[in-house]
């Protein structure tokens, strides 16, 4: 395995990852100087949606039972990706009868000191060609994923599962949002799209489609540390 970078023919895998680093970081800064500073608050949408609802429940996340966490961990796919720690989500699967006590108490003390450890936020990059068909030499080929330790996804998932819960149970997204939601998926938008163009050719209206790509979405979004 080489990369090619300004001419020169890199081989040392320590190299390879600075020179792939380095391109992302320069391709996310020079996207920021394009698009400029936001102009909008990006909360604003969120905060329209929830103006004049009666919220009946308000978001407390609190730490779940044994039996929630094994019905969540059981319910994670077992793959063999693993972070920096080499630990994956099919080791906690097979051995989770063993590991249940440390892990509960773990997401037990994030959830309640509010608490997320730096160690499970680090992160392993790992570069993947777009397309067979592209020059395994270039580091422009390649897109970063992104692999955090098994440990933070089982957290994420107890996290997500309340937050998620809340916002159903107040109904506070627009029906025809399907991202990252609980039975939507790109199926369910296509059937959605299908049923209004078929309804707007039976009573014969015209029907229009807008498409939208943002670059480098999740690259662009801002963490502020509070």
């Amino acid at each position: 395995t080489q990369l090619v970078v300004d001419g020169k023919t890199i081989t040392s895998p320590l190299k390879m990852a600075e020179a792939i680093n380095t391109h992302y970081v320069n391709q996310t800064k020079s996207t920021r100087q394009e698009l400029g500073e936001p102009t909008s608050d990006p909360c604003a949408g969120l905060r329209r949606m929830v103006e004049g609802k009666q919220l009946e429940n308000t978001l407390t996340v609190k730490a779940p039972t044994r039996s929630q966490l094994a019905d969540l961990v059981s319910s994670m796919k077992p793959t063999k990706l693993s972070g920096y720690d080499d630990i994956n989500m099919k080791i906690i699967r097979d051995y989770y009868s063993d590991l249940e006590e440390p892990i509960h108490h773990f997401i037990t003390r994030v959830i309640e000191t509010q608490d997320y450890p730096q160690p499970i936020k680090v992160s392993r990059v790992v570069p993947l060609l777009k397309a067979p068909d592209l020059n395994s030499t270039d580091r422009k080929s390649y897109r970063p994923v992104n692999i955090l330790p098994a440990l933070s996804k089982v957290a994420e998932k107890v996290i997500f599962s309340k937050i998620q819960n809340n916002i159903d149970e107040n109904d506070i997204l627009p029906p025809n949002l399907h991202g990252s939601r609980v039975e939507h998926t790109t199926t369910t938008v296509i059937i959605e799209m299908y049923e209004a163009m078929i309804e707007a050719y039976e009573t014969e209206k015209v029907a229009k489609l807008g498409t939208l790509d943002k670059r480098l979405g999740y690259e662009l979004i801002e963490h502020i540390k509070r």
